[in-house]
Formats: C-alpha cells, sequence, structure tokens
C-alpha cells in the first residue's frame, strides 16, 4: 500500500469538506444579512405604501364631507310666495302650540317649513321677544290676563318647564346660520304708537347687532293702511303681507284697492 498516496487523498477530502463548509457559512451569512437587511426594506416600502393608500382614502373622505358641507352651506332663498306652508309661533313641539320658541323652529325647520310666523311683544325693558300674549302663569303661553316682565324674568322662565324663551336677537342669530328662511311678524299692537314702539325696537334690534340686512328677510304683518304707512316710515321694509281679520267691517273693494 503507498501510503503517500493514501495521505494525499485524504488530505484533499479534508481540504474539499473544508472549502465546502466554508462555502455554507458564506452563503448562510450572505442569506442573513440579505434577510436582516432586506426584510425591514421590504417591510418599510410595504408600509410606506399602505400609508400612501391610507392618506388617499382619508383625503377622499375629507373631500367628500367638506363636499357636503359646502352643498349644506349654500341654500337657495326662494320667493316666500312659492312657499305653501308657515310655522305658526316658529313651530309647535310634542303637541304645544304658541310656543314661539326656537326648539319649535328646529323640528319645524328639519320638517321643510321656510316662512315662520313669530309672535312679537316687548318686555318692560323694551327688548322684543316671542309671545302669544302676556297670561298670569308666564311657563305657560296661552295664559291670559297677565303683565309684562323684564327680559331677564322673560328669559329666565322655561315655557312648560323646558322649552327655550327666545327673543328676537335670537331669531336674528338663527337666520345668519340658515339664510334660506323668512320671518314673519306679528306684533300684536295695531294702534298707532304701539306700531312705532314694535318697530322702533325691531329696527334698533338689527342695527345694534349689526344685522340690519336681515331686516330684507322680514315679512312684515300688518292690519291696516295706517299701519302699514307708520311702519314704511320707520324702514323700507321688502315684504308685507296683509291680514285682514282686525277689519272685519271693512269693505271687500277697499282692501283689494289697498293692495294692488
Amino acid at each position: 500500500m503507498n501510503t503517500k498516496k493514501f495521505k494525499t487523498g485524504e488530505i484533499r477530502k479534508i481540504l474539499k469538506k473544508q472549502q465546502q463548509s466554508e462555502h455554507f457559512i458564506v452563503f448562510i451569512t450572505i442569506l442573513l444579512l440579505v434577510t436582516l437587511i432586506g426584510l425591514p426594506t421590504l417591510y418599510y416600502i410595504h408600509t410606506k405604501a399602505l400609508e400612501r393608500k391610507t392618506q388617499k382614502e382619508i383625503a377622499k373622505e375629507h373631500a367628500a364631507i367638506e363636499k357636503t358641507i359646502k352643498q349644506a352651506q349654500k341654500p337657495v332663498l326662494k320667493p316666500w310666495y312659492t312657499y305653501r306652508g308657515v310655522a305658526h309661533a316658529l313651530g309647535g313641539v310634542d303637541g304645544k302650540d304658541y310656543l314661539n320658541s326656537i326648539d319649535g323652529f328646529y323640528q319645524a325647520y328639519a320638517k321643510g317649513y321656510r316662512i315662520f310666523e313669530m309672535d312679537l311683544l316687548l318686555t318692560t325693558d323694551q327688548v322684543a321677544i316671542g309671545k302669544h300674549k302676556w297670561g298670569w302663569n308666564l311657563a305657560d303661553p296661552t295664559s291670559k290676563k297677565g303683565n309684562a316682565v323684564s327680559y331677564q324674568t322673560f328669559k329666565s322662565t322655561k315655557i312648560y318647564g323646558k322649552y327655550t324663551p327666545t327673543s328676537l336677537l335670537d331669531m336674528f342669530q338663527v337666520m345668519d346660520k340658515y339664510p334660506d328662511f323668512y320671518l314673519m311678524t306679528d306684533s300684536k299692537g295695531d294702534e298707532i304708537a304701539d306700531v312705532r314702539s314694535d318697530f322702533n325696537v325691531i329696527v334698533e334690534t338689527a342695527r345694534k347687532a349689526n344685522k340690519e340686512y336681515l331686516l330684507d328677510r322680514l315679512i312684515v304683518q300688518v292690519y291696516n293702511q295706517q299701519m302699514f304707512q307708520t311702519i314704511k316710515e320707520i324702514y323700507p321694509f321688502k315684504h308685507f303681507v296683509y291680514t285682514t281679520y282686525k277689519q272685519p267691517d271693512a269693505a271687500f273693494y277697499e282692501m283689494v284697492r289697498f293692495c294692488l
């Protein structure tokens, strides 16, 4: 047996195995490096792609919301005589009438009403408020035989214990928020002195609040020709409605002629 040859062959085998082992180690090392570096990179790229997708979806949602808001903020103010209904005393709530409360307004507005009649009286400190008559029970708008109270007393007394007492100024603020409705006045005094007092307060309320432009959306209810002329001297309102129930003895042709 050639011992020298045998030894040389064994050495070659050992060297070959060692080389293969080194190659395997290098391969594993490279694979680990690729894994350690590549996976986070791939994860980062994937995450960014998802973020971009999410941001696009969010931006799309925001655009849709903004579009809805813009559409909601562009209501159309139609000529008042094209509407077929009027919400009496700003609208009823829970079967209660004569509230003249902003709570009634919101419900009636949601139902599509765009003309709101408001009964107007003056408090003892000359503030225009929504009330049908002064009654002995301030919380009950249908009660009778009462005296005028101060604005503070009026505002601090809930209607039927839960509805909001509402002033003309409150409604001017609502008119700014909802620019597509009209407010119809129902002032209770038809004597000239009362008419002057009522409408001077109405106009001054708007002017002091820097809301005189809202007077163009008032529909002034008049009960006779003299009342109409008196109000025109106070302010050039654009809209009037002639109510004839306080003139039962007036000739029909005279009322028609006045309207013409």
